[in-house]
């Protein structure tokens, strides 16, 4: 049986790398190549590997076998803006890919975690901090959020696209499109403002006025993906005001669900909200709504009276 034995020359370092018996087609292997660099630490290069039949002579089927090499990981920037990337704390080895580019990325520390860090910034410049660690083997889509360096309450969604292709996995960045996001949370509620965070990074809290809607990303992937919202009376230009000091944990991925909050204001008189998660074609959304009501909240079993106010002169009697 005829084997191939595959050299590559790296910086004039030759290595053996691969055998391959050329009596096999259709096959994706994947090895890798470490090289010591002068401070010490240890790149590796990834590579695909694979064989094919192609036809060489349209009308005689005429075939050959074609061994192709590809890097292992391939960053396309479909954005307006030029991408950064990094290995997890390795920071002094940026990969930059400009609008429209495609790039093969490599480990720079052997020793360190492989996880990746992105944002958009030009030479080493951003005015976004990094997004949280990511893992390119794991394929499908995701939304991540950088968050600006000095508008701590400005951020940025990213989308983020992993598939294989040949065995190469191809990573997709674009911006998040703002009519179809991911996730979005729809605050309906005419009395009621409120902050949010994903659940351990309450550092990201950020706010959503009475009648407002905004696209939502998760600031960490390795975290359980929970949302943790805390209400207030009152648009956040109107100084709200913090009525039962509680938090509240609801998962954007538990669909169909409705959940029913009393909030009293003075006396009896008090709003219902009602949380809702629900979809809108792929997008997530988490609901926000309300009712004013009458209720005593030191009664065991509450008796809630809803008050409608109804425009008699919008009425038509037939």
């Amino acid at each position: 049986m005829l084997d191939l034995i595959l050299i590559i020359s790296l910086n004039l370092f030759l290595f053996v790398i691969h055998s391959i018996n050329l009596g096999s087609t259709g096959i994706i292997s994947y090895f890798e190549i470490p090289k010591k660099k002068s401070n010490g630490l240890k790149k590796v290069y990834e590579f695909v590997l694979t064989t094919a039949l192609s036809l060489t002579v349209q009308d005689e089927y005429i075939y050959t076998k074609v061994i192709t090499i590809s890097p292992k990981y391939v960053f396309y920037n479909s954005s307006q803006l030029c991408l950064q990337i990094v290995q997890e704390d390795c920071f002094e080895s940026v990969l930059s890919v400009k609008p429209g580019e495609s790039k093969a990325f490599h480990w720079p520390n052997n020793s360190r975690e492989r996880f990746v860090l992105i944002r958009f910034g030009d030479d080493n410049l951003s005015q976004w901090d990094w997004s949280s660690p990511l893992e390119l083997q794991e394929l499908g889509s995701i939304t991540v959020k950088c968050r600006h360096q000095m508008r701590i309450h400005n951020h940025l969604l990213l989308k983020i696209d992993r598939a294989h292709v040949e065995g190469v996995v191809v990573t997709k960045v674009r911006e998040e499109s703002q009519d179809y996001p991911a996730y979005r949370i729809e605050n309906y509620s005419q009395h009621f403002s409120l902050a949010y965070w994903q659940k351990g990074k309450q550092a990201g809290k950020e706010y959503l006025n009475t009648l407002t809607q905004v696209a939502f990303g998760w600031t960490d992937y390795r975290l359980p993906k929970i949302l943790e919202v805390k209400f207030y009376y009152g648009g956040l230009y109107e100084c709200p005001i913090d009525l039962n000091n509680e938090e509240y944990e609801f998962s954007l991925d538990d669909l169909g669900k409705t959940t029913e909050i009393k909030i009293r204001t003075k006396n009896r008189i008090g709003y219902v909200l009602y949380i809702s998660t629900l979809t809108n074609g792929h997008t997530k959304i988490l609901r926000i709504t309300d009712v004013q009501s009458d209720f005593d909240v030191s009664a065991k079993e509450e008796k809630l009276q809803y008050n409608y106010f109804l425009d008699v002169k919008s009425l038509i009697i037939l």
